[in-house]
């Protein structure tokens, strides 16, 4: 695992991000840096489909809010470069985003399979000759049912248009903004500093207090049915959260 010297990395635009990720490079933006994660990716402790699903997106909050300050650090040991300005997330190759080579032959390519793939093209592909008269009555035939599946998709979009959020830059500028202030108050707060004392504590309550809400359960701390529900009801309801209706 060759890990980047002190030097200052190099700028690099939006299409240079593109092209080496169209090379096959698994890279991710993290505090402005652009981290090369092929060495390193089959040793993630979560797996390798967390990191392809970030693939040309910006992860700073992500990383924070999941990783130590110590694995952060180790992470910027591999950037290959920086960026400025605003990052536009890219759709990540798992999830079916394209991304094009620098060169021209590579972005003829990406057009010629994109116009390819089109629904346009497949829609014209797929309608047959106009000699055939047997397709042409089918298709006739077929035009009310497919208004109406269209006319479905549609209502679909609007509905999503009207539930969740737009897609514009205010939105997640909110977000990122509202959850900066969430995190700064936390840690001003001294949230993030785990009491392993008082967790151990805790689990060990739990530990006894779920096999006491067992055996209420079953009638077997007094073996009176009233005495036990009553005991099992307080035990599992207002100190562990459950339901005893189990």
């Amino acid at each position: 695992m060759r890990e980047m010297n002190g030097t200052t990395p190099p700028v690099l635009f939006r299409k240079d991000v593109e092209a080496l990720i169209a090379q096959g490079r698994k890279l991710f933006i993290l505090d402005d840096l652009v981290i090369k994660a092929d060495a390193w990716i089959p040793y993630h402790p979560g797996g390798d489909k967390s990191i392809l699903h970030i693939v040309g997106r910006d992860t700073t909050h992500k990383v924070t809010a999941l990783h130590l300050i110590e694995a952060k650090q180790r992470m910027s040991r591999y950037r290959i470069g920086t960026i400025q300005g605003r990052w536009e997330n890219f759709v990540p190759p798992i999830q079916g985003g394209t991304f094009r080579l620098q060169s021209d032959s590579g972005r003829d390519a990406y057009r010629h399979a994109h116009t390819a793939s089109s629904p346009a093209s497949s829609r014209r592909s797929s309608v047959p000759d106009s000699d055939n008269s047997d397709g042409v009555s089918s298709i006739h035939s077929e035009e009310p049912y497919h208004r109406q599946c269209f006319l479905f998709i549609l209502f679909i979009i609007s509905l999503d248009l009207e539930t969740y959020p737009p897609l514009d830059h205010a939105t997640p500028d909110a977000v990122v903004a509202a959850y900066r202030r969430l995190d700064d108050r936390l840690r001003a707060q001294g949230l993030y500093d785990c009491s392993f004392r008082a967790a151990v504590c805790m689990g060990a309550f739990w530990h006894q207090m779920s096999f006491a809400a067992h055996d209420a359960g079953h009638i077997g701390i007094t073996h009176r049915f009233h005495m036990d529900s009553v005991l099992g009801i307080f035990i599992a309801g207002f100190m562990g959260g459950l339901s005893l209706g189990w």
